[in-house]
């Protein structure tokens, strides 16, 4: 039993560290396996850590596998709103995005930037819910970020300000972009950038 319990005590691990060892986890590994021929046979314990354990090379994904899993498209995210026909309102007749799917009050979804655009979910609050979305505060919504790209960006500011929409934030340079930011009705952030986002290389 003192043995049993001596072995245990080594191989349990927190963060892929080992309780009173300094040594990488992979080492102690051998070394318990090297013990294990030196001692009698103690159970199962160290035979699933050395047969079963996700850190034998057998078991790991090779970098071809993981880049195989790149078939992935994001089409959209889904805000939850105070008011459906409000923020439809501000998407489509301010913004100019089109109406895909429209079931207000309780939902509706825009498409951004034509048919092949991608598209955001208006969903309204979970009143149900005192801890849930309702429970947010207009600054927590305005640290989520949509984030859109344009081609011309200040055509768009002087086109979206002429539809009356207010930015916060005109046109203006950053190390990584050009942007500009305005608030939704719910104070969500939408930001505009000038090219493809990750696009533009190093300033």
């Amino acid at each position: 039993m003192k043995l049993k319990a001596s072995l245990a005590w080594k191989v349990r691990t927190i963060h892929g560290e080992i309780f009173g060892l300094r040594r990488p986890i992979t080492e102690n590994i051998l070394c318990l396996a090297e013990d294990r021929q030196k001692r009698p046979k103690v159970g199962s314990l160290l035979d699933a850590l050395l047969e079963d354990s996700d850190m034998t090379t057998g078991n790991r994904k090779g970098d071809s596998e993981v880049a195989r899993i790149n078939d992935v498209r994001l089409e959209g995210l889904t805000l939850r709103v105070a008011d459906v026909w409000r923020s439809i309102e501000f998407y489509c007749n301010k913004l100019g995005f089109a109406v895909e799917i429209n079931k207000a009050p309780q939902f509706a979804m825009v498409r951004v930037g034509g048919p092949t655009g991608g598209t955001i979910g208006l969903l309204v609050h979970d009143s149900c819910d005192p801890l849930g979305s309702k429970s947010t505060t207009p600054r927590q919504r305005a640290g989520i970020h949509v984030e859109l790209t344009t081609d011309h960006l200040d055509a768009l500011y002087e086109q979206l300000k002429a539809q009356g929409v207010e930015f916060f934030e005109r046109p203006h340079e950053e190390p990584w972009e050009r942007s500009m930011r305005v608030h939704d009705p719910d104070r969500y952030t939408i930001e505009f950038s000038e090219g493809r986002r990750g696009h533009r290389g190093a300033t």
